[in-house]
């Protein structure tokens, strides 16, 4: 796309995916609604995160925290999505064929990186039946292809996941949707399950529905973006739950056991919300830094999706050294700084503050590369650890680099640098 100095309008990179054949359909031409899922292809502008609090309960003690978002936004990098690269197919099922797969479990709900499934209520779902007895026509499916250990096709949802949960609960067997609250097919069909509705079931199963289903192989830094493009529903997926939703498997099976060890919810005070993934992004960001910290290339978010593909391809023994280390890190980290961990804190009286996600992740990587003989020098030297950190919060360049502009490289290797230092000043003391 040639440079025009400003955002493209939907309309521009509609022609230009025509044009060039960037991506593969079947049947008809893209519809609107792929030019407007693609219309923010434009070099995002960088922004501070707001400040976001959290309220937890834990042990009944109210606790109120807040989580220091200081990175900038994780901006993706503009991306040519060439046919070569990304293979995006357009085809019409037949509501047999979606019904088939809901009932052998290909189509997955997976509540790990998705909002809920089957959040609406009776009558919502019930409309939408009715809709499709009218033979309305209903908004796209996208739908990511994926491929199991024995080479089967299953598919993970992008979007129209309330619309398949309510397709789903019309369908079970035993504990099928009765169409209620009908607008116009109440008086016949009230109070009716599918295995009641006779002939109007043959309507239903041969209505078509269109699915845009992103092909397995597609290259998962432009799947990532995509994914995040592509999301429509009226709650924006965060970055964290789109990582999961491009990892659903072995690796953010491996995320799930350590964001819930104890060890690491006591380590950060019991104050990372589970309800967006935020849990998830912590883990994610400590064991993408513990894997790859000196080849770091920004931008951020497409750094943590290649560590959950690095994650998903390690042994069983691998992955129990990530969690021993992991699980060192936090019982580390909170037996020298208590409930201030991974908190910037300049002076001896300050009050609990933000958790602070760079910190995090440079401290947590840090003290899991110790040894388990250092790691306890430092414990036995908590006083001084706790002193070096108040110091350094002090000095301008180690303070910028956990609160401004974060994932810039060069703040990465100063807040490393200054964290490696501290902790090798304890440990080549022989005191």
């Amino acid at each position: 796309m040639e440079e025009i100095g400003r955002p493209a309008t939907a309309k521009e990179i509609h022609d230009v995916i025509v044009e060039k054949n960037y991506f593969s359909f079947k049947g008809e031409t893209p519809q609107a609604s792929v030019s407007s899922a693609l219309s923010s292809l434009t070099n995002p502008k960088a922004k501070e995160y707001d400040e976001t609090i959290n309220y937890t309960k834990p042990n009944g003690v109210n606790h109120y925290y807040f989580i220091e978002n200081t990175e900038e936004s994780e901006g993706i990098r503009e991306i040519f999505l060439k046919a070569k690269d990304l293979d995006i197919q357009m085809t019409q099922w037949p509501i047999f064929t979606l019904k088939f797969y809901l009932e052998t479990n290909r189509i997955h709900f997976s509540a790990d990186y998705q909002r809920l499934p089957d959040l609406w209520n009776d009558i919502k779902k019930s409309r939408l039946i009715e809709s499709i007895l009218l033979s309305l026509p209903l908004p796209a499916f996208y739908l990511a292809e994926t491929r199991d250990e024995n080479g089967n096709i299953n598919y993970e949802i992008v979007d129209g996941l309330q619309r398949l949960s309510s397709l789903k609960h019309f369908f079970d067997n035993e504990n099928p949707l009765k169409l209620k609250n009908l607008e116009y097919l109440g008086a016949e069909l009230n109070g009716k399950t599918f295995a009641e509705l006779g002939q109007h079931q043959n309507r239903i199963l041969a209505f078509n529905i269109i699915v845009y289903v992103i092909k397995d192989g597609s290259p998962e830094e432009v799947k990532y973006n995509l994914f995040k493009r592509i999301n429509t529903g009226g709650l924006v997926l965060t970055d964290q739950e789109i990582r999961n939703a491009l990892n659903a498997g072995r690796a953010i099976d491996f995320v799930k056991e350590l964001a819930t060890l104890e060890c690491f919810k006591r380590a950060t005070s019991y104050s990372i919300s589970t309800m967006r993934a935020e849990d998830y992004e912590f883990v994610n960001r400590f064991l993408a830094f513990y894997l790859n910290k000196d080849s770091y290339q920004p931008d951020m978010g497409t750094f943590l999706n290649q560590a959950l593909g690095q994650i998903a391809k390690m042994t069983l023994e691998e992955l129990t050294k990530i969690k021993t280390n992991f699980i060192q890190a936090m019982e580390t980290a909170w037996s020298i700084f208590g409930t201030y961990a991974f908190q910037k804190r300049s002076n001896k009286t300050d009050k609990p503050k933000p958790i602070n996600k760079a910190l995090f992740e440079s401290l947590s990587v840090s003290l899991a590369k110790l040894n388990p003989e250092q790691a306890q020098k430092l414990i036995n030297n908590r006083q001084k650890m706790q002193d070096f950190f108040i110091e350094y919060a002090g000095y301008p360049e180690f303070e910028e680099s956990i609160s401004r502009s974060t994932s810039d490289k060069q703040n990465i290797i100063k807040r490393y640098g200054y964290i490696d230092y501290i902790i090798k000043s304890i440990l080549n003391n022989d005191n």
